[in-house]
């Protein structure tokens, strides 16, 4: 689960680390968004794993992923739609539909 988790954190926190280090091209503006959203699945599974290990149940575990997944929207609403005249109303919607879901488990 750490190991995943870590790899979640470089795939969305450090992007040209990632392709440097596999030696893959360049990726545009966009596919290094998308990288970041890759990365994001694989934070949001090993905080759902990680709850679970730490003796929570599926329900809370379900939630603590939702709130990441939550806040991972906001941070892009905030951090990566203006760089694509990408309108914020879309993943602010779902970070209250994830914050919605997590009070709702």
């Amino acid at each position: 689960v750490a190991v995943w988790g870590l790899n979640g954190l470089q795939q969305h926190f450090m992007q040209d680390q990632c392709v440097e280090m596999y030696g893959a091209k360049k990726p545009t503006a966009l596919g290094k968004s998308m990288m970041g959203i890759a990365g994001q699945t694989m934070i949001l599974a090993a905080v759902y794993m990680g709850a679970l290990v730490q003796g929570k149940s599926q329900a809370e575990s379900f939630a603590y992923s939702w709130i990441a997944g939550a806040l991972f929207g906001a941070k892009w609403a905030f951090t990566e739609a203006d760089n694509f005249n990408a309108p914020k109303a879309g993943p602010l919607a779902w970070t209250v539909i994830g914050a919605g879901i997590a009070y709702a488990c």
